[in-house]
């Protein structure tokens, strides 16, 4: 389990922290967790590991050279059935396939998912969830990679599910995080901004 630093104090600007921001802290998933062994690509065994949120597959059975593929789990999404409205479409899985997709948009996505579900106040509109004003979609954590699937076989069923199990927690614990971290800077600047504007203020104002 990786370790989970404390956020500094800052000043009375946590009293402002927004209480979705508290939620999605409340509700984190492990960032990473380990898991190796072997799994197939292309009709060809390889060794498969996760280890320190990053994602590895070697060309053979061995962990010699460099992997053929190598992910940071903030941007990989993990597919292992058609059963949910983004899968419906897509072509149908094995019993032992997992997709792997390295997804440069993923924590993108994630926390847009993440604001469109926060609790609304009770008594505030009709809708649900969802962010009390309106923001643009987030465009700012871009991974630097290619986009690219992979099929991955498991060697029974029951393999698959724990490999599914490990990767999704670690991918989706990741992005949680991140997104916690990401909400906390939003609300930091702008406490920042709103100090700044009152003190402008206060150094115009004949009665200061």
């Amino acid at each position: 389990m990786a370790s989970r630093s404390t956020p500094r104090s800052a000043g009375s600007w946590m009293a402002s922290v927004p209480s979705f921001a508290l939620d999605i802290a409340g509700r984190m998933a492990p960032t990473s967790m380990t898991k190796k062994g072997m799994l197939t690509m292309d009709g060809k065994r390889r060794w498969t590991e996760l280890e320190k949120g990053t994602l590895r597959v070697y060309d053979s059975e061995s962990a010699s050279g460099a992997p053929l593929l190598e992910a940071s789990m903030m941007f990989v999404e993990v597919i292992s059935n058609n059963a949910t409205p983004a899968t419906y479409n897509l072509a149908p899985l094995a019993p032992c396939e997992l997709r792997i997709t390295v997804e440069p948009e993923a924590l993108n996505r994630a926390i847009d998912r993440g604001r469109s579900s926060m609790p609304m106040p009770v008594g505030i509109g009709m809708g649900g969830g969802g962010m009390l004003n309106s923001v643009a979609a987030t465009t700012e954590h871009s991974g630097n990679m290619a986009r690219l699937t992979v099929c991955l076989f498991a060697e029974s069923s029951a393999e698959k599910m724990a490999w599914v199990s490990v990767l999704s927690a670690t991918a989706h614990g990741r992005r949680q995080w991140a997104h916690a971290r990401h909400e906390l800077n939003v609300t930091i600047n702008a406490a920042k901004d709103s100090m700044g504007r009152g003190n402008q203020h206060q150094q115009q104002s004949p009665r200061s």
